[in-house]
């Protein structure tokens, strides 16, 4: 027998006692987790959240996962583990991912203009791609300029409208014109679906064959992701074990089960366990492990960021835009109407969370935050900010606490705020407190007047000149490229919108109103009609639902032959359930309207309430 040095064995001791601390200390946590069923159902039924699922990756494994509630409110059909939701903008992930191996398997080029890959469709001819041509780059990261947003879902008896339809805005329930070019690829950013579908096409017409094979070959089948598919509601060999989408009161809308045509950026539907496969192997390629079908070189690729305008942090369908626990996360998030999910995985060291929900944003986020943070607690996923904290000097101070419009995460619908607090800064971020329960967060001083706050992940740095902030600067290194950071002008941060912000936060609303006509004197070109009706669906966005009415009433009173006050009165008062409110806003809103389709669909809304 071979006979050790004893050093040699002592080292193999610690191993073997670290090894078997670690498994004892995660096998505490999870059972910790799993003792919180009794408050995760009680908060589902507190928020009308049907069902969900979640996966706990740590150490690159799958260490605790578990279900709750139903696939249909109403029916004792519970979620089991196999259980198949509609994963919306999930798939966004996934379709980047499959570019990038094939790109570098030379199938595809990803930098090659994508024209040369297109052959039942063409760009749409545009001034923006005179000097620069469009690359499926460009569309992964959201920069390639090209409209449509996002889609509406379709159902069973709907018309389905084809890929080339569908770029051609034909059939389309929310748009009326095809995909348009809005700026020269790579000089801005516009979230786009639209991109996606685009590259939906390339890839079907380069390959000649179906996407969703396409995908099931290069990542389901090597990944063994059994209970993950591409196949749509009305197509045969669909899973009769899934969750069926719910609207804000938990009443199934229509028939349960949408149907996304759009695949690229949309149609996948799977399980948080078979998800947490796709992120492990995205993990491992990080950390330069063995892996299947993703490799160092992709994984390196899919995590950079191109640009930080895009909600903090965009990368190739991933975003790097959240810092729970001040680690560096990996982050998709998806959400259609009646459902939705995230995976968030840090960008090292194997730790994630995959959730998926069938309900809506208001359903859903109060039960991912908590148990994101309960997991996160647990787990003890955190790390300290040690870094060298730099007094401020009392001027400075001055000129930085106040309201912005959301620098953050690029969201100018949104505010932030700074204020001091016993002579430390503290930051106010809506999303922020969406999405970690937390109300605000510490700024700290690094120097030369650079940031960094707790829970997000990149340096925000007030660029002064003759004393007076100028831009705020969005960098994730100290000395990042120049080409990589977002430079924002104070001006465009500290508008008409961020005053109104303020003076309706505060409780007393006939205050707030009074401020706000003092300001009206003041800015005698500003449209406040519209910035009223922003900040009664920002404040409906914040859960506050009280204040978005008094907001919205506030704003038709001011402005009565608005349609649009009316139009949004009327959306906002049906999304809550007030159906008395939704029919009278309805009923005032028809005679106003001068297209046939959009009287028709009122008049269809007005019977169905009365």
């Amino acid at each position: 027998m071979l006979k050790l040095p004893n050093t040699h064995i002592l080292f193999l001791l610690i191993i073997l006692v670290s090894c078997n601390t670690n498994k004892k200390n995660i096998k505490q946590s999870t059972e910790k987790l799993e003792n919180l069923t009794t408050e995760v159902l009680d908060l589902m039924k507190e928020n009308k959240l049907s069902g969900m699922s979640i996966a706990v990756i740590d150490n690159y494994e799958i260490i605790w996962s578990k279900e709750y509630g139903y696939k249909e409110n109403g029916l004792k059909n519970e979620i089991n583990k196999n259980t198949a939701y509609s994963t919306a903008s999930i798939t966004k992930a996934i379709t980047a991912t499959t570019c990038l191996i094939l790109d570098e398997a030379k199938k595809i080029d990803i930098d090659r203009p994508i024209r040369y890959y297109l052959k039942r469709w063409s760009l749409p001819k545009s001034k923006y791609l005179e000097k620069t041509d469009l690359t499926i780059r460009h569309l992964l990261s959201h920069t390639g300029g090209t409209s449509h947003s996002g889609y509406a879902d379709f159902y069973e008896n709907d018309a389905i409208p084809s890929l080339t339809q569908i770029l051609n805005g034909e059939g389309l329930p929310n748009y009326d014109k095809g995909i348009e070019i809005l700026f020269e690829p790579g000089t801005d950013v516009y979230y786009s679906g639209g991109g996606y579908v685009i590259i939906q096409m390339a890839l079907e017409d380069t390959l000649n064959k179906p996407f969703k094979d396409i995908v099931k070959e290069t990542i389901f089948q090597p990944l063994k992701m059994n209970h993950t598919t591409l196949i749509q509601p009305n197509e045969r060999g669909f899973s009769k074990n899934v969750a069926k989408v719910h609207n804000i009161e938990q009443q199934i809308i229509r028939t349960g089960l949408p149907i996304c045509p759009q695949l690229a950026p949309s149609g996948t539907w799977s399980t948080a366990k078979d998800l947490a496969l796709f992120a492990i192997e995205t993990q491992k390629a990080l950390g330069g492990q063995k892996t299947k079908v993703i490799s160092s070189e992709v994984a390196k690729e899919l995590s950079t960021i191109v640009t930080y305008k895009y909600a903090g942090g965009g990368a190739l369908g991933w975003q790097r835009s959240y810092g729970f626990g001040n680690l560096d996360w990996l982050t998709i998030m998806g959400q259609n109407t009646g459902v939705g999910g995230e995976i968030n995985i840090s960008m090292k060291d194997g730790k994630g969370i995959v959730m998926l929900a069938n309900g809506e944003t208001k359903n859903r986020l109060p039960v991912f935050v908590f148990l994101r943070s309960k997991v996160i607690n647990q787990l003890n996923w955190r790390e300290d900010i040690k870094l060298s904290i730099i007094p401020l000097d009392d001027t400075f101070e001055k000129n930085v606490v106040g309201s912005y419009l959301d620098f953050m995460y690029g969201n100018f619908e949104e505010t932030v705020s700074i204020e001091n607090e016993n002579g430390e800064l503290y930051i106010t971020s809506q999303i922020l407190k969406l999405l970690t329960g937390k109300p605000k967060n510490k700024m700290y001083h690094l120097g030369e007047y650079v940031f960094k706050i707790e829970n997000y992940p990149n340096l925000i740095t007030f660029e002064k000149s003759n004393n007076e902030i100028k831009t705020i600067k969005i960098h994730r290194l100290k000395n990042e490229r120049e080409d990589k950071k977002w430079r924002i002008p104070i001006e465009t941060l500290k508008t008409v919108k961020v005053k109104l912000v303020e003076a309706f936060s505060t409780s007393d609303f006939t205050e707030a109103k009074q401020t706000y006509k003092k300001i009206k004197n003041d800015e005698t070109e500003y449209d406040f009609s519209n910035s009223l009706l922003e900040l009664g669906v920002m404040f409906y966005k914040r859960n506050d639902i009280e204040k978005a009415i008094e907001i919205l009433e506030f704003n038709h009173n001011e402005n009565p032959e608005s349609t649009d006050a009316i139009w949004v009165l009327a959306q906002v008062n049906e999304r809550i359930g007030n159906k008395k409110e939704t029919l009278k806003y309805y009923q005032l809103l028809l005679p106003k309207l001068q297209d046939k389709k959009d009287k028709n669909e009122i008049k269809i809304k007005i019977e169905s309430l009365k």
